[in-house]
């Protein structure tokens, strides 16, 4: 909550909390892949098929995304992200919350080979336009693009793309 909305949501520690944000996210999730926002994977030991979108609790969410085809340029890849970001935060604000650029970071994972051997390109390598949040004023503010070696606290866990845990 804020000053102008002091009776958004339900304090820490309310009984109901939790079921409350179990409905509004599934809710969000379904909207979010409504609008085209998933991936699916393959277990690699079952060989199961499932879609994934996001990764939610509570105020932490890590959403995910693949490339549409294996020649997408990184530039039309962050064309595609922005797209589904854009599309989160409006779900956000449609359930009176907003991203805060604080809390905000991505990673942009894209493979460059030296010597035939794959590496994660580093931000310096990558395409310079900002990925943008929307907000409530209809602005839009830049999130920081970190390294796939920066390890960075989410959903309870530190860690980092790479399998670092501690830079």
């Amino acid at each position: 909550g804020t000053e102008e909305t002091p009776l958004f949501g339900f304090g820490q520690g309310n009984g109901a909390a939790p079921s409350s944000f179990q409905v509004l996210a599934t809710l969000m999730m379904n909207a979010y892949i409504g609008m085209g926002h998933s991936v699916v994977m393959k277990s690699a030991i079952t060989g199961a098929l499932f879609t994934l979108a996001a990764v939610m609790y509570v105020d932490d969410t890590d959403l995910f995304q693949v490339a549409n085809s294996r020649y997408m340029t990184d530039e039309e890849f962050l064309a595609q992200v922005q797209f589904s970001v854009t599309d989160w935060g409006k779900l956000v604000q449609a359930t009176g919350g907003a991203l805060k650029q604080k809390k905000c970071w991505w990673y942009l994972l894209s493979f460059k080979f030296v010597m035939g051997i794959p590496r994660y390109k580093t931000v310096a390598e990558l395409p310079t336009t900002p990925l943008v949040i929307p907000q409530v004023d209809g602005t839009t503010l830049p999130i920081a693009l970190k390294e796939a070696s920066e390890a960075s606290k989410t959903l309870g866990v530190r860690a980092a793309p790479d399998g670092n845990p501690v830079a």
